[in-house]
């Protein structure tokens, strides 16, 4: 599966016998992993790149005993060893993959909307703006389910082409030039340069865009959600990473801001869930500050503070966008 596929998804397992599905219009990329624990990174014609998140049973090793397993569900984690504690929302059961709900508050404000909608911002009243919710929340889980795992950027986003939110491309590699700093004027979009300075609304269109109406793969892209979020701080804790959900720029090294995959944080091939930009998601927020609505939700570790931590969550809203806030896109198979 060196190849770009063609015609189809294919199923592939690893020397431990765990499975993945390789979409059509992507590769394994065996240079950088091949094994699951490892963090299989697969990538398409134009080298973006994912890791698969496996769900399910997965194999370490070849000693059964080893064997660990994962669930989808949205988590929050002990402040101080990263263990995952309550409360826990599990996306399914084993006999339905439509047994969850969006009611769940985490952290007493943030849930996981089910409806999907493109955001709302309304200049004349703060209380109005919304958020932009995941583009097909069921279709995701159910994807999950039956395909066990799903993937995630491995890199922040950086800027890939268009002139608008209509028709801007993101990328997933490593970034390129001089990132964007506090000086909003510099503002201009590169190819290649880490994206900052992006709201939520657009982070989630500009996800949404990148393999949209694309017969050529056998995806769905969206904004990462908290499943997926979480879910993959659960992977990469249990293959070894321990307390990675606390990490922050001191654990990493990043006080500054750097283009995404040079800093020290990398954990199953993914770069910089703890360091670098907090990360833009369509979880949702109910707090409300100043008659405003803060109903956006970002996570993960900023290379200004070292409050923020991977698994960490903070509410945002719809208009606000800087040089410490960026995004990841998230992959499903069709």
């Amino acid at each position: 599966l060196t190849e770009i596929q063609i015609n189809n998804n294919v199923e592939a397992e690893d020397k431990y016998g765990n499975q993945i599905t390789v979409p059509k219009g992507f590769k394994v990329v065996i240079s950088e992993a091949t094994t699951v624990p490892e963090g299989i990174v697969i990538e398409d014609a134009n080298e973006n790149q994912f890791v698969w998140i496996p769900v399910g049973t997965v194999h370490k090793d070849n000693n059964p005993a080893n064997d660990v397993t994962i669930q989808l569900g949205r988590y929050t984690f002990d402040t101080t060893t990263g263990e995952p504690i309550e409360p826990l929302q599990y996306a399914y059961t084993t006999e339905s993959a439509t047994n969850y709900t969006n009611e769940v508050l985490i952290d007493t404000f943030y849930k996981e909307l089910d409806e999907s909608r493109e955001g709302i911002v309304d200049d004349s009243n703060h209380l109005n703006n919304l958020n932009a919710t995941a583009k097909n929340l069921a279709g995701f889980i159910e994807s999950v389910k039956a395909n066990d795992g799903y993937y995630v950027a491995r890199f922040e986003a950086s800027y890939g082409s268009g002139n608008s939110i209509e028709d801007w491309m993101p990328l997933s590699k490593v970034s390129t030039g001089t990132p964007r700093g506090d000086d909003e004027g510099n503002n201009s979009l590169m190819q290649g340069r880490l994206w900052n300075w992006v709201t939520q609304i657009e982070a989630s269109k500009i996800s949404k865009n990148m393999y949209k109406n694309n017969n050529s793969v056998g995806v769905e892209s969206d904004l990462v959600n908290s499943y997926a979020w979480d879910t993959a701080i659960i992977f990469i804790q249990e293959m070894g990473n321990t307390n990675y959900a606390n990490e922050d720029r001191d654990e990493t090294g990043n006080s500054s801001l750097m283009n995404t995959g040079t800093t020290g944080d990398k954990v199953c091939n993914i770069f910089d869930m703890a360091a670098n930009l907090v990360e833009w998601t369509t979880e949702y927020s109910t707090y409300i500050f100043n008659n405003t609505l803060y109903n956006c939700t970002h996570r993960g570790g900023v290379y200004t503070a070292s409050v923020h931590s991977t698994a960490g969550r903070s509410w945002d809203h719809v208009l606000n966008a800087n040089q410490e806030i960026g995004f990841r896109v998230l992959l499903y198979i069709k």
